[in-house]
């Protein structure tokens, strides 16, 4: 079902999150989620990713700071 690339998107906004996911997974990449630093951490500790789409706008450690 995925082509292998796998794309980690960070976002506060879940309707963010639900859109780009959504569009990137019809495109068959693998996707996974975090809606902040602290859980952007965990998927990097767990997985390796190809690219990282970062709000730098978010709460608290913001993406610049990540």
């Amino acid at each position: 079902m995925f082509d292998g690339k796998h794309i980690l998107v960070v976002d506060d906004d879940p309707e963010i999150l639900d859109a780009v996911g959504e569009y990137l997974e019809l495109r068959r990449f693998r996707v996974s989620f975090a809606s902040n630093g602290i859980e952007m951490k965990k998927v990097l500790n767990q997985f390796s990713v190809d690219l990282i789409l970062l709000d730098v706008g978010l709460p608290g450690t913001n993406g610049i700071a990540l």
